[in-house]
């Protein structure tokens, strides 16, 4: 019971990833360094994708049935993002100077705020990054059904042994 608990839940962080993440790609649509987008889900935390991806391994985790396995994929994800995060600001800062800067000040590195009202009711995308958005997006849940599938055929022993990595 306890493994089916921890896949569902672990299913949900992944669904939940792959909107987030199609979220955030339709609002920067490859514009990252020409446009400061501040706006949807940039108007609630400086790294959505970040986010969104961190959620999606901690998903993917779940679904092992091993709390150990959520632990240790959250840690190397915390210990390895925010220098990613650190890079990325020093690059936006010297791209867009005092309106970057001031950005960070109204909104949080990574964890999103939950006060934003509302977002713009139209927006422009490219359907193409959509598409590409998406099926990258989707690759959280190929993982999942990988590790699932994984655990469940330990379960019901379809494996050899020596297989057992999860």
């Amino acid at each position: 019971m306890k493994d089916l608990l921890m896949a569902v839940f672990g299913l949900y962080l992944v669904l939940a990833s792959i909107k987030g993440r199609i979220w955030c790609m339709l609002y920067i649509g490859g514009r990252k360094t020409e446009t400061l987008v501040v706006d949807g889900p940039y108007a609630r935390s400086r790294n959505p994708l970040y986010y969104y991806s961190a959620m999606g391994v901690v998903g993917i985790s779940f679904a092992s049935g091993m709390l150990s396995i959520v632990a240790v994929m959250s840690l190397l994800f915390a210990a390895s993002y925010p220098f990613v995060i650190w890079e990325e600001e020093k690059r936006l800062l010297s791209i867009h100077g005092e309106r970057y800067r001031r950005y960070c000040e109204m909104v949080p590195r990574f964890w999103p705020r939950r006060d934003v009202r509302g977002e713009n009711r139209r927006h422009e995308f490219v359907p193409s990054l959509f598409h590409k958005a998406f099926w990258d997006a989707v690759g959280f849940l190929v993982g999942w059904l990988l590790v699932a599938g994984t655990h469940f055929m330990h379960a019901i022993e379809s494996l050899p042994r020596w297989m057992r990595f999860v």
